[in-house]
């Protein structure tokens, strides 16, 4: 039986391997978690564009009711959406009631979401639970203008920088897109 310098290089070798394997678990892990919890850069909620100028098929939401169609896509556990709070709280002082609806979509049920909103002062037209295909890929928060034949004209994702706000409020207000 040889035990020489061979035996104690292989186990250092394995050693080292296993110590790199761990060492490379461990960043894809943080790497994946840092982009799954790491709030985006301020100011960096993006347009979706490939959803502007498409119908939004959303079940029970009949969008004639109104011009304009603020919806909220939303969730009450969701801490950008938290964070957003102080701006649907603006959104929904300037909208003109016979002109604009201020609706909410969410995974969540419909009255939880509203009782949710109604306790942070936030009044909305209606609340629906069902999420259409076309938002689910995108997450919360997510805002749409919708028009009264159900095409979005606008949308934003993620928490808004103050420039994206007032370009909202400002086509809130007038009810026009």
């Amino acid at each position: 039986m040889h035990s020489g310098p061979e035996e104690t290089s292989m186990s250092r070798l394995e050693r080292a391997t296993h110590i790199c394997l761990i060492t490379l678990s461990l960043v894809s892990v943080a790497v994946l978690l840092e982009r799954r919890f790491a709030p985006p850069p301020v100011g960096s909620a993006w347009t979706a564009s490939d959803l502007t100028g498409k119908r939004l098929t959303a079940p029970g939401i009949e969008w004639g009711r109104a011009k304009l169609n603020a919806v909220l896509y939303i969730s009450t556990r969701c801490h950008f959406c938290a964070d957003s709070i102080p701006f649907y709280e603006r959104v929904a002082r300037a909208k003109l009631p016979a002109r604009m609806a201020l609706l909410v979509i969410s995974m969540e049920p419909a009255e939880t979401v509203k009782a949710y909103l109604s306790a942070k002062q936030i009044d909305v037209d209606g609340a629906y639970q069902r999420s259409p295909v076309e938002l689910r890929r995108y997450g919360t928060p997510t805002l749409l203008l919708v028009d009264s034949n159900g095409i979005i004209r606008r949308s934003y994702v993620g928490k808004l920088n103050p420039t994206q706000e007032q370009e909202l409020l400002n086509i809130i207000r007038e009810a026009a897109i």
